[in-house]
């Protein structure tokens, strides 16, 4: 179900990106008609692809952590008896991309 939800927030921001919002909130076709300027769409689309780039690379953290809450219980830890036991992953170095969103979002 989250995926689907996904899936669907992404599909409406590249729509809005693209300029197809008019027909999604229902606006009158003359206004959807015009050409979006071509600056803006440029500037959107630059900003979101920062912003998908930071959350793809920040993504392993979250995977690894669910690979970790696969053989462990979070609440107590590990016992030292566990028969599977799945490494973590390595993590991306971030830094430099979350310069990049956070100037983006100014």
């Amino acid at each position: 179900m989250k995926t689907l939800a996904k899936a669907v927030t992404a599909s409406v921001l590249v729509l809005i990106l693209q300029g197809s919002a008019p027909y999604l909130l229902g606006t009158s076709a003359v206004q959807a008609q015009s050409p979006p300027d071509a600056t803006v769409s440029d500037a959107a689309m630059g900003k979101m692809n920062t912003y998908v780039e930071f959350l793809n690379q920040t993504l392993r953290a979250s995977e690894s952590l669910q690979r970790y809450d696969s053989w462990v219980d979070m609440k107590k830890g590990p016992t030292g008896k566990e028969r599977i036991i799945y490494g973590m992953y390595s993590l991306y170095d971030v830094r430099e991309l979350a310069g990049k969103a956070l100037a983006s979002a100014q």
